[in-house]
């Protein structure tokens, strides 16, 4: 499979539940938790990472991303 760089902003919410920190991205309903705050946010952006590794491989990155809400645009063979 050809590699894949995708880069973009979304928002996240970042709250400390006892020694935890939890990082949610309500968006794209994932969540990351880690000891520290940088922890958390890092943890959160590998969940995303591997939910869109694994809509790439399932060939339905399209599909999942229209169901979050984003609009996804057609042009020919490609998805932008």
């Amino acid at each position: 499979m050809p590699g894949y760089r995708l880069r973009t902003t979304l928002p996240y919410a970042l709250a400390q539940d006892g020694a935890w920190w939890v990082a949610r991205c309500g968006l794209l309903k994932s969540v990351g938790q880690g000891r520290t705050e940088r922890s958390a946010v890092r943890n959160l952006k590998d969940a995303i990472a591997l939910k869109v590794q694994r809509a790439i491989e399932r060939r339905r990155l399209a599909g999942i991303l229209a169901g979050y809400g984003f609009h996804v645009v057609r042009v020919g063979r490609h998805v932008y």
